[in-house]
């Protein structure tokens, strides 16, 4: 159940729904070339590039995407927010989402890219709530899992180093922090600062959301959670929704 609750939430900050949408792709406007799919995979980040990879290596693929798979490919190596040659993808994306293969591979790639690893960094930590994991998948979606400034595993790192001695609380769990003891949810809230110094204004309400879950100690989801949506109302989402 929380895990369906927190793609809700990722989705209701990425999409202004909860519900998923693979058929989503536009242009984006913030430089990461076209963004598309469950979580906007991107032609910069690469990982667009390895839906369409996963989706080349499958029976059913009639050659969608060969017009395109060398662009993606190049630039998903370098990291390249140019949409020049991509002409028609959205399209392309948007009438192969009718195939179930490339539909059921967007939350496969999803699920291996970030969801996995990023709850394994959890487990490293000791993290006992849903809220915590949410945090750290929808971290490393928007931010990366790591390798560079500000991905997952930096801001993990920045956290840890911020605390010089024990932080303990009422939260219920505790984690062991470069042999300090310190309190989940005074840790979630310290990644959380760190998030918003790296990603800035637009990050805002995001954030904002996790801090009121934090603060109402709806630490585990099950069956719903109260939280914020994007303009500040009150929402609550459970398991009952179709993803």
């Amino acid at each position: 159940c929380s895990s369906y609750i927190s793609y809700q939430i990722i989705n209701l900050y990425k999409s202004g729904s909860v519900f998923s949408n693979p058929n989503n792709c536009a242009k984006d406007l913030g430089g990461l070339g076209y963004t598309a799919g469950f979580v906007k995979f991107s032609t910069k980040r690469g990982d667009l590039f390895q839906v369409v990879d996963a989706f080349k290596q499958t029976a059913s693929y009639k050659g969608e995407f060969d017009a395109y798979y060398s662009t993606l490919e190049k630039y998903a190596g370098k990291h390249s927010g140019s949409t020049q040659n991509l002409d028609g993808l959205c399209n392309v994306w948007y009438n192969a989402t009718i195939n179930p293969d490339f539909y059921t591979l967007q939350a496969k790639v999803a699920q291996r890219l970030y969801e996995i690893p990023s709850h394994n960094y959890g487990s490293s930590l000791g993290v006992q709530y849903s809220l915590t994991y949410a945090v750290l998948y929808d971290t490393a979606i928007d931010n990366g899992l790591s390798g560079t400034a500000n991905s997952l595993s930096d801001l993990i790192l920045k956290t840890n180093n911020s605390f010089k001695k024990s932080a303990t609380s009422d939260s219920g769990s505790t984690l062991k922090i470069n042999g300090l003891k310190v309190d989940e949810m005074i840790w979630l809230k310290k990644f959380l600062s760190f998030r918003l110094a790296a990603n800035g204004y637009g990050d805002q309400a995001h954030v904002n959301t996790y801090l009121y879950i934090i603060d109402s100690g709806e630490y585990n989801w099950n069956p719903s959670v109260k939280i914020l949506d994007p303009s500040g109302k009150t929402k609550t989402i459970d398991c009952k929704a179709i993803l």
